[in-house]
């Protein structure tokens, strides 16, 4: 391969409102890297001018900066119509976004030639078309790869990413590949692929509103999320869908197996399905097609068609409405960087058995990380782990999270900084810092940096001076402190939920001194896996969650506030 001839587009001339259209006509070409500055730019001409025959070799176009920083901007009824083909080296179309509502029956049509590939990363079509269009179409004689990493497609009314026709009887069998992205109310089908050893993985599936209002109400809609079509002796094996998450609210298929020559081979696992329809959770109608690991939920039907090991009902893993990462992302969270030279926090947001979704949000002054892999479960015996239904965003130095959970799972985040907000919106969910359970302030004000005492910068002499006699003359021997101790918690608060089936979160806070006491802390009958769990205990306040136990404490003063989250019952004994 020659060396690239990089050519900056702002250095020739672009400027913001120019139509950037016509710039990359005039300098696309083999061998060539072609830089769009960040800006927003008509867009009004074709860039692409060579047809899917013929391709371009060695090609990257992209766009500077984050994902969103480059923008084109068409007039709504536009015919869009742009062919990304490759032939005899790669191409790479980069972080651009397209907006406005096209027309007609035109798209983005990709094909790569013999070993050649075509990426479109960061790429997005958020729009839609009123009329006919898809949103990307992969030609049927395409013979190579074809991925398509982080992108968004949504409001087509023919197929949001069409990408089967290369598995059907007169296709050429190359590969699809979609990492990640959301593909949102597409009609047809939002996702479909075809050709062999083809792959969706990490994808955010969504169908919520059927789009009357965009493509008129005589439109036939049928809305498929994932739909595999093609399929014969030949063509369509060995595809995959891994790890995504499909939520639909529609009347439609949310996952459809259904090739049209019966052929074909793959394999579903661990994805989620939120399923609000009569069809199957997964539908399979044909080819050699298994499964495992995969989770539905919803009020539709909830029946997994591929293999086995599979979850059905409210207690799997419910799949997420927004991507688990941002779109665009390129495999990293926005908040991956060079991290603060500390330990993080471990903190994990858990809900309760059976709980129904809960959401939470937090800011931090420092990065967040997404643990994939459980820390530890759930007292319900589920992964607390990032791995679906969360967004991690960055605004300068400020990172936020939020997500949702329910049925016992939960999500656990690496944290390099200090939180500064938090809260979480149902009792049925709960918060861990570093192990210990916390509430939403408790959690802030323990990540606060230390305040480095005055000692610490000079007054030595202060600090030597009387040290010794101040120690001796303040503090009785250890016996006589002890019995101190002991006398002055003479007072007594039980949270009690022996009586009741629920789970029952609580804090309570003293004007003293607060201990747990085993004395009057008990299990009723085993208890639930919540009583396993060790109460945070921190100078006035408690914080924790009984099953059927009670969980009883001593200590002076007064009580000063208690909040019981659930039907446990609270009993105080003052001496």
């Amino acid at each position: 391969m020659a060396t690239a001839t990089e050519i900056h587009l702002g250095e020739e001339g672009l400027q913001e409102g120019d139509d950037a259209g016509a710039y990359l006509a005039n300098h696309i070409g083999d061998n060539r890297e072609i830089v769009i500055p960040a800006g927003t730019y008509q867009y009004s001409t074709r860039a692409f001018t060579r047809g899917h025959s013929s391709g371009y070799a060695d090609l990257v176009v992209r766009g500077e900066g984050e994902f969103g920083d480059v923008v084109f901007e068409h007039r709504d009824g536009y015919s869009f119509s742009e062919v990304i083909a490759a032939s005899g080296g790669d191409v790479l179309v980069d972080n651009i976004i397209w907006r406005g509502v096209a027309g007609g029956n035109g798209n983005i049509t990709v094909r790569a030639h013999g070993d050649d590939e075509v990426t479109l990363r960061r790429i997005a079509r958020p729009d839609g078309n009123h009329d006919s269009g898809e949103g990307v179409f992969v030609r049927p004689r395409h013979a190579g790869v074809a991925n398509f990493e982080h992108c968004w497609l949504e409001n087509f009314p023919d197929n949001g990413l069409y990408g089967s026709a290369p598995g059907g009887s007169n296709g050429s069998d190359g590969a699809i590949n979609v990492t990640g992205g959301l593909y949102k109310n597409n009609n047809i089908a939002n996702i479909r692929v075809g050709g062999s050893n083809s792959t969706i993985e990490g994808a955010t599936v969504v169908l919520t509103d059927q789009q009357r209002g965009l493509w008129g109400s005589s439109r036939a809609v049928n809305m498929r999320g994932i739909w595999i079509r093609e399929g014969t002796a030949s063509n369509g094996h060995d595809i995959a869908i891994r790890d995504c998450d499909v939520y639909n609210e529609l009347p439609y298929a949310s996952i459809e197996i259904n090739p049209r020559n019966g052929g074909g081979s793959g394999v579903v696992e661990n994805t989620r399905v939120y399923n609000e329809a009569d069809n199957p959770a997964i539908n399979h109608r044909g080819g050699d097609w298994s499964g495992r690991e995969n989770h539905a939920t919803g009020s539709g039907n909830l029946r997994i068609e591929t293999g086995t090991n599979n979850c059905e009902g409210s207690q799997c893993d419910m799949a997420s409405d927004v991507p688990r990462a941002p779109i665009g992302d390129r495999g990293e969270s926005p908040s991956t960087s060079e991290h603060p030279e500390m330990e993080p926090h471990l903190v994990t947001f858990i809900t309760t058995e059976d709980a129904p979704r809960s959401e939470y949000r937090f800011i931090a002054d420092g990065p967040i990380e997404p643990l994939t892999d459980s820390p530890y479960d759930s007292p319900s015996g589920n992964a607390v782990a990032a791995t679906s239904n969360y967004v991690i965003e960055r605004d300068d130095d400020r990172y936020g999270a939020e997500g949702s959970s329910g049925n016992g799972f939960g999500d656990a985040f690496e944290v390099y900084g200090a939180i500064t907000e938090a809260r979480v919106d149902s009792p049925d969910m709960v918060i861990e810092l570093d192990g210990d359970r916390v509430d939403a302030d408790e959690l802030v004000e323990r990540t606060k940096p230390e305040e480095k005492d005055d000692d610490e910068n000079g007054g030595d002499n202060d600090e030597t001076e009387g040290s010794d006699d101040t120690d001796e003359d303040s503090s009785p021997p250890d016996d006589e402190q002890s019995d101190s101790d002991d006398d002055s918690l003479s007072n007594v608060i039980m949270v009690d939920g022996s009586e009741s089936d629920d789970v029952s979160q609580y804090v309570l806070t003293v004007s003293g001194e607060l201990e747990r006491s085993e004395a009057h802390t008990s299990i009723v009958n085993e208890g639930l896996a919540w009583d396993t769990l060790p109460s945070n205990v921190s100078g006035d306040r408690a914080i924790g969650v009984v099953g059927q136990g009670t969980d009883g404490y001593r200590y002076s003063g007064n009580v000063i506030s208690v909040e019981v989250r659930g039907n446990a019952a609270l009993h105080i004994d003052r001496e």
